[in-house]
């Protein structure tokens, strides 16, 4: 802490006032711990383009005044006097701040010449004007006063242009939660970007708004990571959390036509509003680095709802599988699947959706499995068979799965779905090895007959159109 005069007089606060035409912000609220003297924090921050003084860019502590951070979360007084310093990847110094708050207030504000109210001796702002594109090196401390406690931290800047990219302790302190997301219209998100060999841990949660966790091969480590409706978690790596998605999950990178391995060490559930993204460009995935579909594979068990939707990049050929996601353990299931891109061969087969034991081992679904067969077989055995006749019998009129005879996945069991039944009736391809879940029953009487009644008229359809 810098002495302040007691006569203090108030400059013009320069802050969002008179840029109300600032596009998108990012924004990144972090709070921690410094248990002990001496303890700092350094971030990684990344501009993917020059950010000058006519756009939003600070950085800003608030423990010691307290107030609300950027996340909208109240942060109360009392924690560390902050020192903020950034530095560019030459270590060469590109600002400093000491005290910027009001008097015995030891927070610090690092921003463009002006925007700090009180800016205490050591302070220098941002420069130059404007930050060359880069990665910068944001270091937390508390040197004055022998300091340690909580802490609290906001990075702000431009949506198309800011990124944070890593952490690191030196000595014993903890990042505690995270909560990060965007203001304003448009189609830029705040990115939390984690490539190979890196990682970012928090104790406590990370809660993603309106943003986007993407993984380069690094790791993301929580304990607990909530996507909302308007996030994303995308591409390879780790995650060490127990994840909730009421957004979009895209192991790999679906926009750049990358397959890959997304690995969740703990719970998986997606909500109503999620959906779960892959790609399929051929059933070879030995090789980790360089898989040829997308998979999910979790720890824990998977509670699934919301949306499949499957891209297919190649041709799948009649017979083959792809265990998209696997867990110790499924509950519920997709309310609805879309798939796209390249169509199987055959127009009279199709990828069905399969919740399988994949081990054998004790009855239970742990794996969900996209099967190329005829369309028709509901269970996933390879043949078109009575067994299937009559769960579609059972369930025509209603909204459907695969399962229960949804073949065209337009979320109704129909008579265009009594149609590919009739095409396919009889065939058979090799059944799979695992045991498919739920197993048909033997047809009723009344359901079988309602089904070939539902058949036969179909096939009167198709000669009245055909005529």
């Amino acid at each position: 802490m810098w002495i302040k005069p007691s006569l203090i007089v108030l400059p013009a606060l320069v802050l969002a006032v008179g840029h109300a035409a600032w596009a998108q912000q990012a924004y990144f609220s972090m709070t921690g711990e410094f248990p002990s003297i001496g303890d700092q924090h350094h971030f990684g921050v990344d501009l993917s383009r020059p950010v000058g003084s006519g756009e939003a860019l600070r950085f800003e502590a608030l423990a010691s005044g307290g107030g609300t951070n950027a996340a909208g979360q109240s942060i109360p007084d009392g924690g560390i006097d902050s020192l903020l310093e950034l530095f560019d990847s030459g270590n060469n110094p590109r600002g400093v701040s000491d005290d910027a708050g009001s008097f015995f207030d030891y927070d610090a504000l690092l921003s463009w010449p002006g925007v700090a109210p009180f800016p205490s001796g050591p302070d220098v702002p941002l420069n130059p004007d404007p930050l060359p594109a880069g990665g910068y090196r944001l270091e937390l401390s508390a040197p004055f006063n022998n300091d340690f406690g909580p802490w609290a931290l906001d990075i702000v800047g431009p949506a198309d242009a800011l990124a944070l990219s890593g952490e690191t302790a030196i000595g014993a302190g903890v990042i505690q939660s995270l909560a990060f997301g965007t203001t304003g219209a448009g189609a830029d998100l705040a990115t939390l970007d984690v490539a190979a060999g890196g990682a970012f841990s928090v104790s406590g949660p990370i809660a993603v708004a309106h943003g986007r966790v993407t993984l380069g091969g690094g790791a993301v480590n929580a304990h607990t990571l909530q996507v909302a409706a308007a996030g994303v978690l995308r591409g390879h790596g780790q995650v060490t959390a127990d994840l909730t998605s009421d957004g979009e999950t895209d192991p790999g990178d679906r926009l750049a036509d990358e397959r890959g391995i997304l690995n969740v060490n703990g719970a998986f559930s997606q909500t109503a509003t999620g959906a779960l993204h892959v790609s399929l460009d051929g059933t070879d995935n030995s090789a980790p680095a360089n898989p040829q579909f997308d998979q999910l594979l979790v720890t824990g068990s998977a509670t699934l709802g919301g949306a499949l939707a499957v891209t297919q990049a190649t041709t799948p050929a009649l017979g083959d599988r792809f265990d998209v996601l696997i867990a110790a353990q499924l509950t519920g299931g997709f309310d609805q699947t879309l798939v796209t891109g390249t169509a199987l061969a055959d127009p009279t087969t199709a990828l069905a959706l399969l919740y399988v034991d994949g081990d054998d081992a004790d009855a239970l679904a742990d794996r969900v499995r996209l099967f190329a067969t005829y369309a028709g077989d509901t269970n996933g055995d390879g043949e078109v068979s009575l067994v299937d006749l009559d769960v579609l019998g059972v369930n025509f009129g209603m909204a459907g799965t695969w399962q229960t005879a949804d073949f065209n996945y337009d979320g109704v069991v129909s008579l265009a779905d009594l149609d590919r039944v009739g095409a396919n009736f009889g065939k058979a391809i090799a059944a799979p090895t695992a045991s498919e879940l739920p197993g048909a029953g033997v047809p009723e009487p009344a359901t079988l007959a309602l089904a070939v009644a539902g058949l036969v008229f179909g096939g009167s359809r198709r000669r009245l159109r055909e005529a």
